[in-house]
């Protein structure tokens, strides 16, 4: 739904999911069959009419949202399950074999690229509430050759700025920002921001399982 926008539909996944969060969930029944099938190495799929729901959950989503039915992929998430949904307008035509046969092909990587994005901000959230004057004493408390500017820049990026904020906020260039977040990235033995967002979720959680982060002495230390 969060495509719906583009065909001439309001975006109606955040009135849906509150609905379904609220009580439906408890009674939803319509991923039973497709978690018998779903394992720790295959995933499943499932098809339901908006007729197949109980009366409460067709007029709460699909009633009012005007939404006729949905294919779901569903994978098994350590002793829970995963789905991703995809929804059809009554509008539009229901979903043909070409088209399950299209997303059924595309399911794997959809859905490792979907969890790996929630993953993202969950790490992200972990860090709300936290500000850099907490954030960068605890990232030179486990690496002490950032310096006080590559500091900023991590601080920064964890607290959602954006690079040209960055450089506002310091009075440097961008390209400079870049070379700083390339050090530090280089220090902290990481490679992209997903990984930095991972340390600082870490440390400031109190976690014992870190990465590795280099010393003075260009070798790697554990926190």
């Amino acid at each position: 739904m969060y495509l719906s926008s583009s065909v001439g539909k309001t975006d109606v996944s955040a009135a849906c999911f509150k609905s379904y969060q609220k009580k439906l969930h408890a009674k939803d029944g319509s991923f039973d069959r497709a978690k018998k099938l779903a394992t720790d190495n295959e995933l499943a799929m499932t098809y339901s009419h908006h007729t197949e729901f109980s009366p409460a959950h067709r007029a709460a989503i699909y009633s009012r949202h005007c939404i006729q039915d949905r294919l779901s992929i569903v994978c098994k998430a350590g002793d829970s399950f995963f789905a991703t949904n995809f929804y059809r307008f009554d509008n539009r035509l229901p979903f043909s074999d070409g088209e399950v046969e299209v997303i059924g092909s595309v399911s794997a990587p959809l859905i490792a690229c979907i969890r790996k994005h929630i993953s993202a901000n969950l790490k992200q959230v972990a860090l709300t509430g936290f500000g850099r004057s907490t954030l960068a004493p605890t990232l030179s408390e486990y690496c002490p050759r950032l310096t006080a500017r590559e500091l900023d820049v991590c601080a920064g990026l964890l607290l959602g700025r954006t690079y040209e904020g960055i450089a506002l906020d310091l009075g440097v260039s961008l390209a400079t920002v870049k070379t700083y977040r390339a050090r530090a990235y280089e220090k902290l033995g990481i490679h992209f921001k997903s990984q930095l967002f991972a340390v600082a979720a870490q440390l400031v959680t109190g976690s014992n399982d870190m990465p590795s982060c280099q010393n003075d002495t260009g070798t790697y230390r554990n926190h």
